[in-house]
């Protein structure tokens, strides 16, 4: 997806540190808001960069007459793989792992009928992971800022 920003950052045990996102429900929410097309949820959590990308993989998938699914997201692990301040924007990246049911489906076709799971499996969670990168202004929320695959 998209990458962090500049790495010539200063690096920080401070106001980083603090209060590092992300909170189990918190990525659950934003999951929810995924697997619901809900990008008025989405943006909650999102930089306007990420709310742009996210919205356009979800008109993709409307396209293609498909939706993906991502339910019952339990966090494993969050590891804190970096933190770094750049003027007076804090960045936090975190390794996650979770476990979820994560499937696509047809939108044309009705439960039960051939074709209708398009990927993945609605009954048999799978295990995940990504790299969250979030960034936040000042005393500000933190926002998802970047995600990067390593599965």
């Amino acid at each position: 997806m998209i990458s962090p920003g500049s790495r010539g950052a200063v690096h920080s045990e401070g106001p980083c540190r603090q209060s590092l996102p992300p909170r189990p429900y918190a990525q659950r929410r934003f999951q929810t808001a995924w697997s619901k097309q809900d990008l008025a949820g989405l943006r909650r959590f999102v930089t306007p960069e990420m709310l742009a990308y996210f919205s356009t993989a979800l008109a993709e998938q409307t396209s293609l007459d498909i939706a993906n699914h991502v339910e019952d997201v339990v966090l494993l692990r969050a590891d804190v793989r970096e933190t770094w301040t750049e003027n007076a924007t804090h960045f936090a990246t975190i390794g996650l792992r979770w476990s979820a049911r994560d499937y696509t489906v047809s939108l044309t076709k009705q439960r039960g009928e051939p074709g209708y799971l398009v990927e993945g499996s609605e009954e048999k969670p799978t295990e995940s992971g990504e790299v969250w990168t979030f960034m936040r202004y000042q005393n500000g929320k933190w926002l998802l800022s970047a995600i990067q695959q390593v599965d």
